[in-house]
């Protein structure tokens, strides 16, 4: 293992694999595309006090199996479309404490492998329409949960390559600043905020703009200056935003999980109270 500290970004990273840490300094300015291509096995890569006109398309192409990505306390200026597209297996994205000036669109597929996502503390000043972002990521959960999810497909059956890239989805985004206008209705439809409440995402989340609601959580400015009045309630198209999500309970809708006897069922129970006790040994 390796710490790796940088201060150019004109490197070929081939054939560079197993390092601890890479630790961009402070002042970066612009970041090309394929930065990253060929950069694999990366416990941390860390993005910090960066100073962009824009985070560019295809910049994290080619990044493979990297445990924490974190992009911070830095100025992005403008997000770009497909930021993120051809990167894959990370344990963790993590965008906290930046200022962005404006988000094109934003898109994580269930081919990035991307277990969780973080949006957290950051200000936006522009927001794209809810079509703009679509997030899928893997199925995660606890050992037990990811087992139970096992069983139940080997007794159901079905493609386990198109199943595993449906999941619930570890998404945290709270302590944002955003304009109050009327974009931010559809984003509170988005795939952003799919596995929280529409109310604790405007509790946790705040208003930059208009000035007389500065500093104030979105569902206060909602209620005292009734910001959202006059906008429109156009739902964005599912197929945009709709987290693929595969729970349990909608897994034995398939005709072979609907025809499973009492037999069956009572093993997996079985099976999966088993394998919970042994991960809490």
């Amino acid at each position: 293992m390796a710490f790796l500290f940088v201060t150019c970004l004109h490197l070929n990273y081939v054939g560079l694999s197993d390092v601890q840490m890479i630790y961009l300094p402070a002042g970066v300015r612009h970041l090309e595309q394929d930065a990253f291509n060929g950069l694999s096995m990366i416990g941390h890569l860390k993005l910090a006090h960066l100073d962009l006109q824009s985070l560019n398309s295809f910049v994290f192409r080619g990044l493979r199996h990297v445990q924490l990505l974190s992009i911070q306390e830095s100025d992005l200026g403008v997000i770009r479309p497909g930021v993120f597209t051809n990167m894959s297996n990370i344990g963790r994205l993590s965008l906290t404490n930046n200022k962005i000036d404006a988000i094109e669109s934003f898109e994580l597929t269930a081919d990035n492998r991307v277990r969780q996502f973080h949006f957290i503390g950051n200000h936006v000043l522009d927001l794209p329409h809810g079509r703009a972002i679509h997030i899928q990521v893997d199925y995660v959960g606890t050992p037990a949960k990811s087992f139970l999810f096992i069983i139940i497909i080997f007794f159901c059956g079905g493609d386990w390559e198109k199943k595993k890239k449906k999941g619930v989805p570890i998404v945290n985004a709270s302590n944002n600043h955003f304009p109050c206008d009327c974009h931010i209705v559809s984003w509170m439809k988005s795939a952003m905020f799919a596995n929280q409440s529409r109310e604790r995402m405007m509790a946790n989340n705040y208003c930059i703009s208009p000035y007389e609601v500065h500093g104030k959580s979105i569902q206060s400015a909602a209620e005292e200056a009734h910001l959202f009045g006059g906008c429109a309630d156009d739902d964005p198209p599912e197929r945009t935003v709709a987290l693929e999500t595969t729970k349990p309970s909608t897994l034995f809708s398939s005709s072979s999980c609907s025809s499973m006897n009492g037999q069956s069922m009572t093993i997996l129970i079985a099976l999966y109270l088993l394998f919970q006790q042994f991960v809490q040994l």
